[in-house]
């Protein structure tokens, strides 16, 4: 091998060495100036630039910290729930998950509806909230029941709530609906009706009366 041969074999093994080290200052470089920014674009150029450079993790992490802290300054549903989206298993994403299910919460609580609290349910049904949004729930189905004027609603309620002082609300209600249903009729039949289901019922010696007549 000659001379020339020889200086050209060793000196790119420096060549590329130098290329490197090179390399490894712009990206130093770089992330420095998006470090220094500290904004989500400075981030966003460091790592579509290095994707899998050795700051990439710190980058992203940069990213989350900035989008966390204007998220609790937003403190709203849509926020938080946009911030778990971008970053599902990020550092925050615990925290942001408590934040959901508090800002869920008041908002059940502030329009206190059987929809409301029910959904509620369903989106955390291990919550620390579950028990008392349960015992909303039962007086509220039963105003729904109540409004409804269904005879059949109100058996469905209270095969669900079978025992305790909703479902004797419940009963109550149903008995004075059966009662204004058979007036209505005025006839034999639906007294006869009235007095098979509630012979003990609050209008069970008026209702025999009638039916005497």
């Amino acid at each position: 091998m000659d001379t020339k041969a020889i200086l050209r074999f060793r000196t790119w093994p420096l060549l590329l060495l130098m290329i490197f080290v090179v390399a490894c200052d712009n990206e130093g470089s770089d992330w420095q100036s998006a470090k220094g920014k500290n904004t989500d674009e400075s981030y966003a150029h460091y790592l579509e630039l290095y994707p899998d450079g050795k700051f990439a993790r710190a980058a992203r992490e940069g990213q989350e910290t900035l989008l966390y802290k204007q998220t609790r300054m937003d403190n709203t549903l849509d926020a938080f729930r946009a911030f778990l989206v971008r970053f599902p298993d990020g550092k925050n994403a615990e925290d942001a998950g408590r934040a959901i299910e508090l800002l869920q919460w008041a908002q059940a609580q502030k329009g206190k509806t059987l929809e409301a609290i029910e959904d509620f349910l369903k989106e955390f049904p291990e919550s620390r909230f579950a028990d008392q949004a349960r015992e909303q729930i039962a007086p509220l189905r039963l105003t729904k029941v109540q409004i409804s004027g269904d005879v059949a609603a109100f058996e469905s309620f209270l095969q669900e709530y079978p025992e305790g002082p909703i479902a004797d609300r419940a009963r109550v209600a149903l008995e004075s609906l059966e009662y204004k249903q058979a007036r209505k009729a005025d006839t034999p039949e639906a007294y006869a009706a009235y007095l098979k289901r509630n012979p003990e019922g609050k209008h069970a010696l008026e209702v025999k009366k009638r039916m005497s007549r």
